[in-house]
C-alpha cells in the first residue's frame, strides 16, 4: 500500500519494517518505526 511519510523516515524503512501509523481517510501515514 502507499505510504506518505517524511523522505527521511523512508530512507531508513528496510522493506520489511515494522511502522506505527495513522490510517487517516484511507491514507496511512507513518508516525515512527518500530
Amino acid at each position: 500500500f502507499e505510504i506518505v511519510c517524511p523522505e527521511e523516515i523512508k530512507s531508513q524503512l528496510e522493506e520489511n519494517s515494522n511502522v506505527e501509523y495513522w490510517d487517516i481517510e484511507g491514507e496511512k501515514i507513518i508516525k515512527r518505526k518500530l
